[in-house]
């Protein structure tokens, strides 16, 4: 039986550099279904000896969504170093393998976290959070509907709306009994 050989240098350079690598999106060499390649150096004598290597199926990310109890009209996706999809709270894996979605990649180039405006693959008007993470590269992006993120603004305007109307509404009224007082000696005037 001849195994499936992989050729990501990088990855082996920096495990034989001891470092624990993560690897981007890729797709397992017998079964391609989507996955990501955890490795770990392996000392023997305190020398680099082997590298423990594992393919990890994508769909376990996306279980990471339900624990984290999501708001259900909010979106989450983690994306790897290439902006690719490895999980996404809706849709589960029709977005795998798919770029982010351009407004959001252009954010989160070159920044480590951040919020940008931007609109879900539904159509939904929403305000991104992003954070990079230093371990493995990959991004983690949480969508939240605009709608609910400007309802308290809306209902604090509104407030002062209404106590703004009632003031303007009592001071006319007690604008018109000003009146009426002060009318009332000149109409008896006549």
């Amino acid at each position: 039986m001849v195994l499936p050989q992989r050729a990501d240098l990088g990855l082996f350079k920096a495990v034989s550099d001891g470092q624990t690598v993560v690897s981007d999106l890729t797709f397992g060499a017998v079964t391609k279904a989507p996955i990501f390649v955890v490795a770990v150096p392996v000392r023997v004598a305190g020398k680099i000896t082997y590298a423990l290597t594992a393919g990890i199926t994508v769909d376990r990310l996306a279980d990471l969504f339900r624990e984290a109890g999501l708001a259900s009209d909010w979106v989450a996706v983690i994306a790897d170093r290439t902006g690719r999809l490895l999980a996404r709270s809706k849709g589960g894996q029709v977005y795998v393998g798919e770029n982010v979605r351009a407004d959001v990649d252009a954010a989160i180039r070159g920044q480590q976290h951040g919020i940008v405006a931007g609109r879900t693959r539904e159509g939904v008007d929403v305000s991104n959070a992003f954070l990079r993470s230093k371990a493995t590269g990959w991004t983690v992006v949480i969508a939240v509907p605009q709608k609910m993120l400007d309802a308290p603004l809306w209902i604090a305007v509104l407030n002062f709306a209404a106590t703004a109307l009632a003031a303007i509404l009592a001071a006319l009224a007690v604008g018109a009994a000003l009146a009426a007082w002060i009318s009332r000696p000149v109409l008896d005037l006549k």
